[in-house]
């Protein structure tokens, strides 16, 4: 019974492999249309961006610094975006209410690419418990005060 089970799961439709590789083009595309219109929405602005990194330590937190940074660098060499500030907060959210940041050099996110190579958060982490009104108001004022 579970050999025919498995037979049924495995063997493929090419109907629905049709069907399915046009979904997936179609993601694609409106993937690439969300992308344009967000890069359209920030041609020629300096864009802030803020990063930090809460709840459980994962291998890939450092990884994720790196390309989300990546990205950014790119569009802006790319000339989407007409300055780019990498501000980062320290160990997660005791840093943004405390206003523990700090901002990465243009001379050094070339560096940056370091960051894929390691694990854990290069930026540290916690596991700050936010209770919901005032600190929220707080994270988000400080956030916006940091530009």
């Amino acid at each position: 019974m579970n050999d025919s089970h498995q037979a049924t799961t495995t063997t493929a439709n090419p109907t629905t492999q049709s069907a399915n590789k046009k979904q997936k083009v179609s993601n694609d595309d409106s993937n690439m249309t969300t992308n344009a219109a967000a890069d359209f929405a920030l041609k020629g602005k300096h864009v802030n961006v803020a990063m930090l990194t809460a709840g459980g330590l994962a291998p890939c937190l450092s990884s994720s610094v790196c390309h989300l940074a990546k990205h950014w660098i790119e569009s802006y060499k790319a000339g989407i975006i007409s300055g780019l500030t990498l501000r980062f907060y320290r160990d997660g959210y005791r840093g943004l209410l405390t206003g523990d940041s700090f901002i990465v050099p243009e001379a050094e996110w070339a560096s940056m690419e370091a960051l894929d190579m390691i694990g854990g958060s290069p930026i540290g982490n916690s596991r700050v418990k936010v209770r919901p009104q005032n600190a929220t108001e707080a994270s988000c004022d400080r956030w916006l005060g940091d530009g």
